[in-house]
């Protein structure tokens, strides 16, 4: 048997590999992986920042062994078109977690989670120096294609930011909760009343917990996370 023909056997033998998009990530039902879908919708975000690596403080360290599962450069690949897409389904209810750094999304769905803790933890700023992370959360209830059928149904948001120092003091607690979060339209964050904007600082070490979820009528996602920050005091 020639070497070609056994090659094409083998090949033959294996299960087809999961489709990638231009990132390395496994593509989902939409035509784009987790992370990609991720970028879009944090991009889908009214008054959006600008998207690329690192936090505002330029000598910010990451973990390299936490580097996110794939990163988001590219173009993304196998896109449906919008007379392929399926109807609407509970499965597009998302909420995410993002922050200044355009590599690294959190994001929750009724079936996947994926925080932003895997790629964004710990934050280690530069000697002598505090950290500030904006972080964003958005809570999304269909996609461009597949509008929900009943946008006026009922909704609620929450959201819960809290930070403990490594000696075990509460230094930051925020509860939020809207009835009523105000749909904007397809593709687009609800607009709850106390914004998207969770901004955090810290000047020593600790964890930040976060939790939010997204009940749709008889549907609720839930995203929970830890993130750790590492502060080196001046002395």
């Amino acid at each position: 048997m020639s070497e070609r023909l056994q090659m094409t056997k083998d090949a033959g033998r294996r299960e087809a590999s999961p489709s990638r998009c231009a990132c390395g990530g496994i593509v989902g039902p939409e035509g784009e992986c987790a992370a990609c879908k991720a970028r879009q919708l944090r991009q889908s975000r009214p008054g959006a920042a600008h998207e690329g690596p690192g936090h505002a403080f330029s000598e910010l360290r990451v973990d390299a062994d936490r580097g996110a599962p794939g990163s988001i450069r590219g173009p993304l690949l196998q896109r449906q078109p919008d007379a392929a897409r399926p109807p609407w389904d509970s499965s597009l209810l998302t909420i995410t977690l993002s922050s200044d750094r355009g590599d690294c999304f959190g994001i929750a769905t009724p079936t996947v989670l994926d925080p932003y803790s895997a790629c964004g933890s710990p934050v280690v700023p530069p000697f002598c120096q505090s950290a500030r992370i904006p972080f964003w959360l958005d809570y999304l209830v269909d996609r461009a294609g597949r509008s929900h059928p009943q946008p006026g149904v009922a909704r609620t948001v929450t959201a819960d930011f809290g930070f403990t120092t490594t000696g075990g003091r509460v230094t930051y607690s925020r509860h939020e909760k809207d009835d009523n979060p105000r749909y904007v339209g397809p593709n687009l964050a609800l607009e709850p009343k106390f914004g998207h904007d969770f901004t955090f600082g810290t000047t020593e070490s600790g964890r930040l917990t976060t939790a939010a979820t997204l009940v749709d009528g008889a549907t609720t996602v839930g995203y929970h996370d830890a993130i750790d920050f590492h502060i080196t005091p001046c002395t």
